[in-house]
């Protein structure tokens, strides 16, 4: 008896049929997330170049609004003195500034606006940084503590950092402020970092600023002005301050005697009829009643040959009635 085997056999895919789908399905996984790292990479130096534009902006507008407000009194040379270091491997600018409310450090100085500002470059871990130091213009008495310095690091890649002064003597821009008696009338600043690929900096990759200095130097004359000297005509000499000499309190009057004694008798009269003229509110009021003691009635605008009461044996209840000697006008018949 034969038996037939090809109605007993089972469909199933062989061992190379599974190797290949293997093969395609990781390459299709593999694709997938390199294409997701290759996303992610792009987002990562994305926010890096942001934030790098982003410091280097924050640090260039900080050096300028420090700079925008410089001030100097030419009394306090030792307060407010221009210090700059020229170096350019650590270049250094110190100055005092009145910095807007919302600076860097404003919440450590409550509120404070005049204060020292150092723009300074110093070394962190092999690598160049831009660092703001600020500290209160007021030295602190003796036997107090000193007030701490702020620190703020600006720009931690710091690939470039130039400060020209412009002087008006040379008509040119110079790297060191020698003149310590007065501030410059311009600063121009140069900043780059280091770029994120490594390479060399470019002459576009250089941010520049040219600030002007509005602020003059406040000299001592205008610190402390002089005090005019009197003007007025007196005998002795004022103790007042200033260099002119002034005229004493104890001059002579304008008015002669005879004037002061004549105004002293006018303000006399006027008080004394000024008293005459015055009621007293507690005074009694006139009597309503007549000298007789018979009560006095008003005469309501008549005449004064009129009365308001009648005569005696009159038979009349009121009115008014003639008195003697008047005779009435006379009345024709038509009443006119």
């Amino acid at each position: 008896m034969k038996i037939n085997r090809q109605k007993t056999r089972k469909n199933a895919f062989t061992l190379v049929e599974a190797i290949v789908a293997v093969a395609i399905l990781g390459m299709v996984a593999f694709m997938v997330f390199r294409s997701l790292l290759s996303v992610l990479d792009a987002t990562k130096m994305g926010a890096e170049a942001a934030d790098h534009v982003q410091r280097e902006r924050v640090a260039i507008k900080t050096v300028e609004d420090g700079l925008r407000g410089m001030v100097y009194y030419e009394q306090n040379q030792g307060m407010y003195a221009l210090t700059v270091n020229p170096d350019p491997d650590i270049p250094s600018v110190s100055f005092v500034s009145r910095v807007p409310p919302n600076y860097i450090g404003s919440r450590q100085f409550t509120g404070q606006t005049l204060r020292r500002l150092e723009f300074c470059v110093e070394y962190i871990n092999d690598s160049r940084a831009l660092i703001l130091k600020q500290s209160h213009v007021m030295r602190t008495p003796d036997g107090e503590e000193t007030e701490p310095v702020v620190r703020s690091v600006l720009a931690p890649d710091l690939a470039e950092f130039i400060i020209h002064f412009w002087s008006t003597s040379a008509e040119d821009w110079i790297d060191d402020w020698t003149q310590t008696n007065s501030i410059p009338s311009r600063v121009k600043v140069e900043m780059a970092l280091t770029r994120m690929d490594g390479g060399s900096i470019q002459l576009s990759n250089v941010h520049k600023r040219e600030i002007v200095i509005h602020s003059i130097s406040i000299t001592k004359n205008n610190q402390n002005p002089d005090v005019p000297a009197g003007t007025s005509k007196g005998g002795g000499k004022g103790n007042g301050r200033g260099n002119g000499k002034g005229r004493g309190d104890a001059g002579k009057s304008k008015y002669t005697p005879e004037q002061i004694a004549a105004w002293k008798k006018r303000q006399a009269e006027k008080n004394s009829r000024s008293r005459t003229d015055y009621q007293r509110p507690n005074s009694r009021p006139p009597s309503r009643f007549g000298q007789n003691g018979a009560p006095s009635r008003p005469s309501y605008g008549l005449p004064p040959g009129f009365g308001v009461n009648p005569p005696a044996n009159s038979g009349q209840s009121g009115g008014a009635v003639p008195r003697a000697g008047f005779s009435p006008p006379k009345v024709d018949n038509n009443g006119s």
